[in-house]
């Protein structure tokens, strides 16, 4: 990471437009209040198979339910969201488009990867997509991956209902939502994973599964992740 501050709006405009020409490598979280500008510097092939193959994998899985959902799902990488008071873009993110036609509107899905980099920094990330996305962002995918021994990290955080342990004025009600790592396991050659990840239909494509249609939750098996991690390392 690189930290520039102060950087105004104004000036990250300028720097933006210089690297959607030049850097599309470079990832942005900007923070209003402090005007401070961190560049994600991605480290290349194995960072950028990691998502890419991913992405071809969920749209694989997605196409076999046929009624063009693959083409409904848009991967909205470099786009840049605001929050409270900051903005970030992701590794990797999925919009429908059906139900979110703005290009504006939130993802639902957001992929966070880092090589070499620190999990407490990606659960950060995780958590600033939950928390600033007013519950639009339902799912985030975290891989942290360690090229010392081809070890690969996954969790998955979702926004859960837990009992509200300070009641105040602002958070009076008895049960609140927090960001929540649901799923986690690691893919470390040769010990053979028995999970997988399973990603619900609904908190996709913001919307039910289709009576009488093949859609369905998306699941990833074991041999999934697999076959993808063989592809993160070739």
């Amino acid at each position: 990471y690189l930290v520039f501050s102060p950087v105004s709006e104004e000036q990250l405009a300028k720097i933006e437009r210089l690297r959607d020409a030049n850097y599309k490598q470079l990832h942005f979280l900007y923070i209003n209040p402090a005007q401070t500008l961190i560049v994600k510097l991605l480290p290349g092939p194995i960072h950028e198979a990691a998502t890419s193959e991913f992405g071809r994998m969920l749209w694989k899985k997605i196409a076999r339910m046929g009624a063009d959902l693959d083409e409904d799902l848009r991967d909205m990488r470099g786009t840049r969201y605001k929050g409270v008071s900051s903005s970030k873009e992701a590794d990797s993110a999925f919009r429908p488009n059906s139900s979110r036609p703005d290009k504006a509107n939130w993802p639902t899905v957001v992929v966070e990867c880092g090589v070499s980099e620190t999990l407490e920094r990606l659960r950060v990330d995780a958590k600033w997509w939950l928390h600033n996305s007013f519950r639009d962002v339902h799912i985030v995918l975290l891989f942290a991956i360690k090229e010392i021994g081809q070890e690969i990290l996954i969790e998955q955080w979702e926004l859960c209902p837990t009992e509200n342990q300070a009641i105040t004025r602002l958070h009076s009600k008895d049960i609140i939502e927090i960001p929540t790592c649901t799923a986690s396991f690691n893919i470390l050659p040769p010990v053979v994973i028995r999970e997988g990840i399973k990603l619900n239909f609904e908190k996709i494509f913001a919307r039910k599964p289709l009576k009488g249609s093949l859609e369905k939750d998306i699941e990833f098996t074991r041999r999934d992740l697999e076959k993808w991690a063989q592809m993160v390392w070739e």
